[in-house]
């Protein structure tokens, strides 16, 4: 009975979906020679654009590259400071014993690497 019901539905234009979307209109394959600086457009068929993005215009290269050292710097700092608090010095589990094989891969003989015999 459901499936009667989702038939007529579906069959009229209805079950909770609209008209498809229409296609897209594609731009015409060039027809001549492309100008020097046709692979700064990126073209996928629907709607070219630059692949450059000129957003901010009214930022000048300096100000960019102080903005740009500046978060490196904010960056360094952080790092520095963590491995200056000594993070492993807080780790309050025992650190990992390396083991070695000493029987050329066979599994067998693993030891402790700080053996003194």
């Amino acid at each position: 009975m459901v499936r009667t019901f989702r038939a007529a539905a579906v069959s009229r234009g209805g079950g909770g979906h609209g008209p498809p979307p229409p296609a897209f209109a594609r731009t015409l394959p060039p027809n001549g020679p492309l100008p020097e600086d046709h692979d700064l457009i990126w073209d996928d068929g629907v709607a070219a654009e630059p692949c450059l993005d000129f957003d901010a215009p009214h930022i000048s290269k300096e100000e960019g590259l102080a903005w740009f050292l500046g978060g490196l710097g904010f960056f360094f700092s952080f790092y520095q400071l963590i491995k200056f608090s000594d993070p492993p010095g807080k780790n309050p589990v025992n650190p990992r014993t390396i083991l070695t094989d000493n029987f050329g891969g066979t599994g067998q003989g693993l030891l402790d690497h700080d053996d003194d015999d």
